[in-house]
């Protein structure tokens, strides 16, 4: 069972509404057949996940071409590559008063000078300021495992949220981490690179 990243996709189903849609659907194509019930078994996969997930960025440009308000992120491509690769669309509000009038429609993009880094295209939002938070909600399914550091972009942290208590659960990767296993040696007064399987 999927999750609504975008509120196109609302109302999504309730999980005992969609059960009972491949119930009556497997029943009556076993009546048909004439084949016995089989044992149903249904995984959930990132219904459970998804919406439990929400990844945060800080806006670090705003631009305004004669079309289109640009938000640019201190994150996109790198850190969440389902945009561009499955054309999944999200939705994202400010983490500040979230509730304040919009503004017209926004394309919020990445840094990493791609075409396909653009996280959001055409959403509605309020005015947005330099500096400021923007979260994407219903990003846990997969934006951490499909994760890279694609042009040296280092992993962000991550935080879990338990009861009102937010604790550390992986740290920000850093400069070290990106060349941790990279071999380096000198030959003939030059820095050379080499890596084996």
């Amino acid at each position: 069972m999927g999750a609504a990243y975008h509120e196109s996709e609302l109302p999504y189903p309730a999980i005992e509404e969609y059960v009972r849609f491949i119930c009556e659907h497997v029943q009556q194509g076993c009546a048909i057949h004439r084949i016995p019930l089989p044992r149903l078994v249904l995984e959930p996969g990132r219904s459970l996940i998804a919406r439990a997930g929400v990844v945060v960025y800080r806006v670090g440009t705003v631009k305004h071409s004669a079309q289109r308000r640009w938000l640019l992120l201190d994150g996109g491509l790198a850190d969440n590559p389902r945009p561009a690769l499955y054309q999944t669309r999200y939705s994202a509000l400010p983490v500040l008063s979230p509730d304040r009038p919009l503004a017209g429609p926004a394309w919020i993009g990445g840094p990493y000078c791609e075409s396909g880094d653009i996280l959001i295209e055409g959403i509605d939002l309020p005015e947005i300021s330099v500096g400021e938070l923007i979260a994407v909600p219903v990003s846990g399914a997969y934006q951490l495992s499909m994760g890279s550091n694609y042009n040296g972009a280092r992993k962000p942290a991550v935080v879990m949220v338990e009861s009102g208590v937010a604790r550390l659960i992986q740290r920000r990767e850093n400069i070290q981490d990106l060349v941790l296993r990279d071999l380096h040696y000198m030959k003939r007064g030059k820095s050379c690179l080499h890596s084996r399987d």
